[in-house]
């Protein structure tokens, strides 16, 4: 039996809801296989790097410029460089 036989049969074998879930899991192969970025994305290792202290004292500092209003707009910054 050839692979694609083989999902045939595997798929005749699930449950509805079951069927449900392989569609989704299909169809994201599907579109990853047809976009060599995505797929490349999708394939890359997990980050594997800890977090240090540091930058997670300027995530934190970053979180709360933000709950506070300190941000700058997409024009703003066009504005300043120019563009």
């Amino acid at each position: 039996m050839d692979t694609r036989q083989r999902l045939h049969t595997l798929i005749d074998e699930l449950s509805e809801h079951d069927l449900k879930a392989a569609e989704k899991l299909l169809g994201r192969l599907q579109s990853i296989s047809e976009d060599p970025v995505r797929y490349a994305l999708e394939s890359a290792p997990e980050e594997q790097e800890r977090i240090t202290l540091e930058e997670e004292a300027a995530v934190r500092e970053a979180d709360d410029a933000i709950a506070r209003g300190e941000i700058v707009s997409d024009d703003e910054i066009r504005r300043t460089l120019g563009l």
